[in-house]
């Protein structure tokens, strides 16, 4: 992780200070370095999802029922 940083405040730093002083340089060093920590330490939201309360045995019963009748049906025809 902290190779990743270096690399990314290296980018940083030759984008946005090549024309600065010393002084100014360090100066957005480290605002690079209290962003990158704040990014790091954000929370990010939980998403939840509730599922409904499913009863197994009223899907059972329904699919039971339904070939039931399908196979009921068929052997009226038959």
């Amino acid at each position: 992780m902290v190779f990743l940083t270096w690399t990314y405040r290296q980018k940083y730093l030759r984008l946005h200070a090549a024309s600065d002083d010393f002084a100014t340089t360090m100066s957005k060093a480290g605002h690079f370095v209290d962003a990158s920590e704040l990014a790091r330490t954000a929370k990010k939201p939980t998403i939840r999802t509730t599922s409904p309360s499913v009863s197994y045995q009223t899907i059972f019963d329904g699919v039971r029922d339904a070939l039931a009748d399908v196979f009921h049906d068929q052997g009226r025809t038959a």
